[in-house]
């Protein structure tokens, strides 16, 4: 791996010897002064981002990372999601949910590339085009139809009651058939987004759209630069051959990116699973001993280097409805010794361990050994537990033999990790099956979550219920993050939904529109 990304570091840095600036551009000299300058000004500039030339720009066409992200300036979605996770209309006009049922109003001044106005029939298209794409297919999976009503709305029907499901509607919308017209980059490029595709002589730009509903970006022009290989992404920014880039940070080597960055919320829950099958865990006083002897920030800056954020409870800490509640911090050292003595496990062997039924309680952690963070962790978990008296064992396997063990129950604990979707569906969790088949998830705390989905109980509730049993101890969402050159001359905001979400000069405020772009 290490080999591979040099060579593809070595590759950029000759790309980046060898380009030009882009038309207009003075990459010169004095590249802060002059971002200084336009950030007083508040002037519009243009920037650089990357693509493949041999793949489309169409979201449900595209292949390359490079290709999906700049799509999301071509493409605009029925709703977007601010950083806390709320809904806000976008291409919807207003969104109304009936439980099971959603119902969509659309905007009437959106317009397609060619002209042509937005459709119901535009997003019943979409629709399934996003559901037969593998980027989408698990987020509509609630959805059981989509429907164009005769009043010219769309309407969306659930497998069952969710009051988060227009979270879900960040899909990008596309002209109907668009997926037809067109070749190469440009295929399939009909949307109503912020910018237009536009090409000349080999070179693609993106020019900003001055008729957007959301009015003229501060960025006017995104020059799009061919890296085909998406390896190589995340030193592109580095070596000066683009300004701005997202990064999921899947990879540990992603952390020393040396460009200024912004971290990125995402629902990447990274867990420590537990085997309610084993006698210790099947008491939930012992599992919360467990969470209270873990030391969570320690865990986040020595496994992600900062880029994750403590998970307080089972729900995103980003998520706006969290704000309102009081979350203690988790560790406690004192409480888990509590807790422990409470249980009967008062006697210690000769290393300090302690005792059950005149044997050392010892536990096996499984981890997958491909994952550099979560073997961190691992090592971690033993370190914590052994300050409360619990031996742990840590077993490293490749990805199939550490997913077989856990599908067959056999472990004590494990470290996991599961992107859950943005109305915060935690069925990977409680549905009993696969990863959480050994969990132990009591008919109360199934009521409080769908009282939580149904908005029949509060967020709150399902705070509780969960601490009070803990089947799994959330240990952390991670973070992704946009990298951007030194001298960017802007504030940036992102979300994962949407990386260009926000761009405004430095120290302005955020307007109503702007918050819309």
């Amino acid at each position: 791996m290490k080999k591979r990304c040099i060579a593809a570091l070595l590759a950029l840095l000759l790309l980046a010897g060898c380009a030009s600036a882009a038309p207009g551009e003075d990459r010169g000299q004095n590249p802060q002064g002059e971002a200084d300058s336009r950030q007083e000004a508040g002037e519009e500039f243009s920037i650089r981002i990357a693509f493949n030339k041999n793949d489309s720009l169409n979201p449900y066409l595209a292949f390359s990372q490079a290709n999906r992200l700049a799509s999301s300036l071509l493409f605009d979605p029925l709703i977007k999601l601010t950083p806390e996770y709320e809904a806000q209309p976008y291409l919807a006009q207003s969104v109304q949910n009936n439980g099971s049922v959603l119902t969509v109003s659309l905007r009437a001044d959106a317009r397609f590339s060619d002209g042509s106005s937005l459709t119901a029939a535009d997003v019943v298209y979409s629709f399934e085009q996003a559901r037969a794409s593998s980027l989408y297919q698990s987020q509509l999976s609630p959805f059981t139809s989509c429907a164009a009503a005769e009043d010219g709305t769309v309407v969306f029907q659930l497998a069952s009651a969710d009051r988060l499901a227009e979270n879900l509607l960040t899909f990008p919308i596309v002209k109907s058939g668009s997926l037809l017209t067109g070749s190469g980059v440009a295929k399939g490029v009909e949307g109503t987004g912020r910018y237009r595709l536009r090409q000349e002589e080999g070179e693609y730009t993106l020019t900003a759209n001055e008729s957007h509903f959301s009015g003229s970006p501060l960025v006017n022009e995104i020059h799009l630069v061919s890296i085909t290989d998406d390896s190589a992404l995340a030193y592109s920014v580095d070596v000066g051959l683009i300004d701005y880039l997202f990064l999921h940070l899947s990879s540990t080597e992603e952390y020393s990116i040396g460009s200024a960055n912004v971290p990125v919320a995402m629902n990447n829950l990274v867990y420590l699973g537990m085997n309610a099958n084993r006698t210790f865990f099947q008491d939930a006083r012992f599992r919360r001993a467990i969470g209270a002897a873990i030391d969570y920030s320690d865990l986040l800056q020595r496994a992600y280097s900062g880029h994750a954020q403590e998970a307080k409870t089972v729900l995103n800490p980003a998520f706006h409805e969290l704000s309102d509640l009081s979350l203690e911090n988790r560790r406690d050292t004192a409480a888990a010794a509590a807790l422990l003595d409470e249980l009967g496990y008062l006697d210690r062997d000769g290393e300090g361990y302690r005792m059950s039924n005149g044997r050392r309680i010892t536990l096996n952690l499984v981890v997958n050994e491909e994952n550099a963070a979560r073997v961190t962790i691992a090592q971690r978990m033993k370190e914590y537990l052994s300050s409360a008296g619990i031996d742990v064992k840590v077993e490293t396997l490749d990805y199939e033999s550490y997913r077989l063990r856990i599908l067959r129950g056999e472990y004590d604990l494990y470290v996991g990790e599961v992107k859950l979707e943005d109305n915060f569906d935690l069925t990977p969790f409680f549905s009993g099956s696969g990863f959480s088949a050994s969990m132990d998830i009591s008919p109360e705390l199934l009521a409080a979550y769908q009282g939580f989905r149904t908005g029949t109980g509060s967020t709150q509730g399902l705070v509780e219920a969960f601490e009070e049993e803990l089947p799994f101890v959330p240990l952390a969402y991670r973070s992704g993050m946009v990298a951007f050159s030194r001298d960017f001359p802007a504030e940036v905001t992102a979300t994962e939904q949407d990386v260009f979400y926000r761009i405004q000069p430095r120290g302005e405020e955020v307007s109503a529109s702007q918050e819309q772009r």
